[in-house]
């Protein structure tokens, strides 16, 4: 499975133009973990814009290889917004204090709906269905 991951994440950098990115997919046996009043958090991306370099880590634990996929191509999206999310967050961070702690909420909350519409945009450009 991780051979088709490896291509899958290939093609999705492709499809957003982030082939120039160095990304590292690792898999977990793991169910996800959640933070109290939060769905799990079935992946991560951890990145450096500057370095273009990133590592997506995908929870598979009682996982359907689609549904590992979509979770794959969900963290390629948050690439695709690295740019914009370090602006945001250079700018919040001189607010400081409260204001700071309140748009990063507002801010993660925007940034999870645009991923998921741009990863529900791409759907049907998905390769192997």
């Amino acid at each position: 499975m991780l051979k088709r991951l490896q291509r899958e994440l290939d093609r999705l950098l492709e499809v957003f133009g982030l082939q120039h990115w160095a990304v590292v997919l690792v898999t977990d046996d793991f169910e996800g973990v959640s933070a109290p009043g939060r769905l799990p958090q079935l992946g991560h991306v951890k990145r450096s814009s500057d370095a273009l370099w990133a590592e997506i880590r995908i929870a598979t634990k009682g996982r359907s290889e689609s549904e590992i996929r979509d979770t794959l191509a969900h963290e390629v999206a948050h690439l695709l917004l690295a740019d914009l999310d370090d602006l945001f967050k250079d700018a919040v961070g001189k607010l400081g204090g409260q204001a700071e702690s309140v748009l990063e909420d507002v801010w993660v909350r925007c940034e999870e709906q645009a991923v998921t519409r741009i990863v529900r945009v791409i759907g049907g450009f998905r390769s192997g269905d």
